[in-house]
């Protein structure tokens, strides 16, 4: 049984132009031609396969290994101290988690979700004045929409939270896999 979902995509010369791709064509007469080639090699088949089965209508969903961010921290609103110590990041960073703060103050909320959404980032780690005060954040899952995918109240302790967050990760690559798995066998059938 195999996967084979994209399309067979012929380029021609377009792209051999491009990057300057020729070969000596053999005629009665000695000539330099472009090479016709096409777009979908297996790498790109794999692409394609990864973009249909992880796809949804907000954007891509990665699993977290395969993802450039897997959390994202997003800081709602400018406060002098933050919730989340450098230590924590970078305990999440040797931990093998990679992480990205969005401390711009130039984008509302919204704008900030919707584009870290877009950027195939698994989690996201918001946090507003009322979070700062208690030392807790709430963490969102891409995979699970709306309120369902939200946790609130999580600590911000180094050892707790690190455990959270790969707990997390691995939660979320378990629901893709799972997911996928249905997509699958419903579309796929052996004869």
């Amino acid at each position: 049984m195999g996967l084979c979902l994209t399309g067979f995509g012929r380029t021609g010369c377009l792209v051999a132009r491009v990057i300057l791709l020729s070969m000596i064509h053999l005629s009665p007469l000695i000539t330099w031609q472009h090479v016709w080639q096409t777009s979908w090699a297996i790498i790109m088949r794999f692409v394609g396969d990864t973009i249909m089965i992880h796809g949804d209508g907000t954007g891509l969903m990665l699993p977290p290994r395969l993802a450039p961010v897997q959390m994202i921290f997003l800081i709602l609103i400018w406060s002098d101290r933050f919730c989340i110590s450098s230590i924590t990041l970078k305990t999440l960073q040797v931990a093998g988690i990679k992480i990205k703060v969005d401390d711009s103050d130039q984008r509302t909320p919204g704008w900030k979700y919707n584009f870290w959404e877009m950027k195939v980032c698994p989690a996201s780690v918001d946090f507003g004045p009322r979070d700062v005060s208690t030392g807790t954040v709430v963490i969102s899952r891409r995979d699970i929409p709306r309120k369902e995918g939200k946790d609130f109240g999580i600590s911000t302790d180094s050892s707790i939270f690190v455990a959270y967050v790969q707990g997390l990760l691995d939660g979320i690559r378990s629901c893709l896999l799972e997911r996928a798995t249905t997509f699958m066998s419903f579309f796929f059938l052996e004869f």
